[in-house]
Parts: structure tokens; C-alpha cells; sequence
């Protein structure tokens, strides 16, 4: 008799604060494993993006939508691992700036990141 291949159940109706911060900041493992965070993302993308200013992403875009920052330059931290290499930084490029160059700046957002350099004079 064959047997049933499982699907996993993904629940992420109800994410709480550390899994939400997760996937706007990054850098915690809040979920059991990547499927799980990925899953949450796509699922709370449009909620996500709401919440985030013009010219800028959520961690989580960064991670799943295939896009990547370049790096602009590596600093040291002055730390070393067990080996002895250094750790180091990577500076990435500013996300408005990524995204313009990956051609993912909206209008509206073109439109109000005008207005704010036009107010704070930068």
C-alpha cells in the first residue's frame, strides 16, 4: 500500500511580537525552521509592507524575494573565531538605494521620499 506523503500544517495566523519583529528586523530565529518563516512572510507580506517607510523592506524581503544589497565595503569587528580569522562587517547599500536600482521604488513612494528630502533638506 502506498503511503500518504505528509504536508505540513503551517500555522502562522496568530504570529506573535518576537516572530513579527522577526520578519520585519531579522536576526532572531523566532520560528521552528525557515519553511515556517517563509511561509508567515508571504502570508503577512502586505501587512508587513504597510508598516515599513518609503524606500525601505522588511527583512524578510531581502531573504525571500531573491533581491540582494550590495556590499559596499567589509569592516573588522576586531574579533576572531577559533581559527583565527577575523570577523568582519559587511556594510551593505542603503535599502532606497537598492531598491531604485533594482527598479522597485514605486511612484508613490518616489513621490514621498521627494517630499521628506525637500523637508529635512537632505
Amino acid at each position: 500500500m502506498p503511503r500518504k506523503k505528509r504536508v505540513a500544517k503551517v500555522k502562522v495566523d496568530d504570529l506573535s511580537d518576537a516572530q513579527f519583529f522577526d520578519l520585519c528586523l531579522g536576526g532572531r530565529n523566532t520560528f521552528e525552521n525557515d519553511f515556517l518563516r517563509r511561509a508567515a512572510y508571504w502570508k503577512h507580506k502586505d501587512e508587513l509592507m504597510e508598516l515599513v517607510n518609503a524606500g525601505a523592506r522588511p527583512a524578510a524581503f531581502w531573504d525571500y524575494e531573491g533581491h540582494e544589497r550590495l556590499v559596499l565595503r567589509e569592516e573588522p569587528t576586531g574579533f576572531k573565531d577559533r581559527k583565527g580569522k577575523p570577523y568582519v562587517h559587511k556594510v551593505l547599500e542603503d535599502q532606497e538605494d537598492a531598491l531604485r536600482r533594482l527598479g522597485l521604488l514605486t511612484a508613490e513612494e518616489e513621490a514621498q521620499l521627494k517630499a521628506w528630502k525637500q523637508i529635512t533638506g537632505n
